[in-house]
């Protein structure tokens, strides 16, 4: 789901660990912009500056759409299954 828009079938509020996902990312940091870190080498589609900002504005975007701050997007060409109805909250959007 990184350039091109796919309709998900799950998403999850990631409001309460946002920042933890971005400074576990962050600490891979010879994959990132590498004049922030330091690193020598090419530059790649994720070593751009803008990067990490269209990872948070896509979760934002899905967060939306359920009624939160930040929501991680989920394909699946199978069926999803859960053990228990409780984790499906209907939020108002």
């Amino acid at each position: 789901m990184q350039d091109w828009y796919h309709e998900p079938q799950l998403l999850i509020d990631v409001s309460d660990v946002v920042d933890l996902k971005m400074k576990a990312i962050e600490a891979y940091t010879t994959q990132f912009h590498t004049n922030e870190s330091g690193a020598e080498g090419p530059q790649t589609y994720i070593s751009t500056p803008d990067f990490k900002d269209s990872l948070l504005a896509r979760m934002r975007m899905m967060g939306k759409r359920i009624g939160v701050k930040y929501a991680e997007a989920y394909m699946s060409q199978k069926h999803i299954g859960l053990n228990n109805l409780d984790a499906l909250i209907l939020q108002e959007t």
